[in-house]
């Protein structure tokens, strides 16, 4: 048998976004140094190569009581809904024919939401329109979100946000902003000079927030970028049942869609949750402490493109209102898989968020100005996942960067869902059914 890699899984989530600038220029300032409107943490700065990474702290963020942040969720149905919709939308956007597909929604949203916070005019309007609520309703239900985690000795669970400027007199940076991000989001304020040390930074706050899973988000930072929001999602936890060595089977097969056979570790169990539609079988299989891996096998004949075609928000809901308590013969392979989105802003453009990527129309006014009228835009975005599922829970990481990204008494029957060919794949919280990762499993040949 093979030996356990890690004692703890994980998944984590690294996500930037940077504005950028037109036209060539640097920028800093606002109505007097920041230093002087802000408290500035220094047993928290950094030394890069060339100059020092200063940390500043606006309004402290307190989590809400799990209680008020289950009441906040509660109210905000609505806002849920449309974080379905978003998260079934970006993963059939994102995928890509036989190539095994994983994405982070809550960790796109967290860092859009900071960039939607800084928006104004039409940009604004476009963000709200796409995400079906407006910017308050968005950033209170991300706050409750955070705030309803749990963790414990067997599970820990980080969601970690920062805002870094360059130091420079020209770019004004709006102090209201700041103390939204941080009140709202738990954004941490760092000033730098944005060189090669500065990116050294963000390298090292991106491992330190994801269990040293993302070691690199950027190579360099150009003349032209202005501000950077980073955005990382991480997750360490367990089965709620481990799997006993009598459970794992090596040596057998998983069959590609093009029947193409691959040798594979299979874990076996027996699961109690089953679900099912018109196109998709599957089951819940529990972490520890509220979170769930959940599977769905397309229905013979039809392939993980079909399925996920027609998995919309209300078809996601559905099919998690479809849960009931069944046996279920489980079973997953072992598999490690990593993915890179590279279209985001096509993505988001064709849901009708185009300003804030055109340097002639991005009103990114609220949260930073240059002198001269210069205008901040959204210039890029690659998204990277990785994600390694064992016999003992589940490990994953992802970076993404955008430059400024549910009976009569019947005989008991027991469902079999072997997990032998493509599937579709979710780590979902347990209090909102919300993907913190959505995936498919196309191969279970390792992917680097």
């Amino acid at each position: 048998m093979k030996e356990f890699i890690k004692k703890f899984t994980a998944i984590s989530m690294c996500l930037i976004l940077a504005a950028g600038l037109a036209a060539c220029g640097h920028g800093y300032g606002t109505d007097g140094p920041l230093e002087e409107q802000i408290n500035i943490e220094e047993g928290d700065n950094m030394d890069g190569k060339d100059g020092k990474t200063l940390k500043l702290i606006d309004e402290a963020w307190a989590a809400e009581d799990s209680s008020d942040a289950y009441s906040t969720l509660e109210n905000l149905q609505n806002v849920t809904e449309q974080v379905h919709d978003l998260s079934m939308e970006l993963l059939m956007k994102g995928m890509q024919e036989g190539t095994s597909s994983m994405i982070s929604p809550v960790s796109i949203l967290m860092a859009m939401a900071m960039v939607e916070n800084g928006a104004s005019g039409v940009s604004l309007e476009q963000m709200e329109e796409a995400f079906g609520c407006d910017a308050e309703s968005l950033s209170l239900w991300l706050r409750a979100w955070k705030s309803s985690l749990r963790t414990s000795e067997d599970t820990n669970m980080n969601v970690a946000n920062s805002f870094w400027f360059r130091d420079s007199e020209s770019l004004q940076v709006k102090e209201e902003y700041l103390k939204t991000i941080s009140s709202m989001l738990d954004a941490q304020a760092y000033k730098s000079a944005f060189n090669q040390g500065t990116a050294d930074d963000m390298n090292q706050w991106c491992d330190d927030n994801t269990y040293g899973m993302i070691k690199k988000i950027i190579n360099t930072l150009t003349p032209q970028d202005m501000t950077v929001l980073l955005n990382a999602t991480a997750f360490e936890g367990v089965w709620e049942e481990p799997y006993e060595e009598y459970q794992i089977h090596e040596d057998e097969v998983f069959t590609k869609e093009d029947g193409t056979e691959e040798n594979a570790v299979m874990m076996y169990s027996r699961e109690g949750v089953y679900m099912e539609n018109d196109q998709l079988t599957g089951f819940r299989k529990p972490y520890k402490d509220g979170y769930s891996f959940v599977a769905l096998l397309p229905c013979d004949g039809l392939s993980v493109a079909d399925c996920a075609r027609g998995l919309d928000g209300e078809a996601w809901r559905g099919l998690i209102s479809s849960a009931r308590s069944e046996k279920v013969n489980a079973v997953i392979p072992e598999f490690t898989s990593a993915f890179r989105m590279d279209n985001l802003i096509q993505v988001f453009s064709d849901m009708g968020i185009t300003d804030i990527f055109a340097p002639d129309k991005a009103d990114l006014s609220a949260m930073a100005e240059l002198d001269g009228g210069q205008p901040l835009f959204v210039s890029g975005i690659i998204h990277k996942t990785f994600i390694e599922v064992n016999r003992k829970g589940t490990r994953a990481a992802a970076v993404t960067g955008i430059k400024v990204g549910t009976t009569a008494f019947m005989p008991e029957k027991i469902y079999d869902v072997r997990l032998d060919r493509p599937f579709i794949y979710a780590i979902v919280d347990d209090a909102t059914n919300t993907p913190m990762f959505i995936g498919t499993t196309m191969s279970v040949a390792a992917e680097q």
